[in-house]
């Protein structure tokens, strides 16, 4: 999520140009726990994808818990 949130997450006035509107949503609820114990806030629910002209997917939390959730 680091190089993600940095590129296009952070305001670019020096461009001149219209700059990404980055958003985090979260399948799970608001919070996910990151490797390191980060804690990531999402701001938008899942309805945001359909809208999204592009999409970047952080996968947070172990190998068993996916396996649980697709059970």
């Amino acid at each position: 999520m680091a190089s993600p949130s940095r590129i296009f997450g952070l305001e670019r006035p020096e461009l001149g140009v219209p700059w990404y509107d980055c958003r985090i949503v979260g399948l799970d609820g608001p919070r996910a726990r990151g490797s390191g114990g980060v804690i990531v806030q999402a701001d938008a629910g899942l309805g945001l994808l359909g809208k999204a002209p592009g999409v970047y997917r952080a996968r947070f939390g172990s190998p068993r818990e996916a396996e649980r959730r697709s059970a």
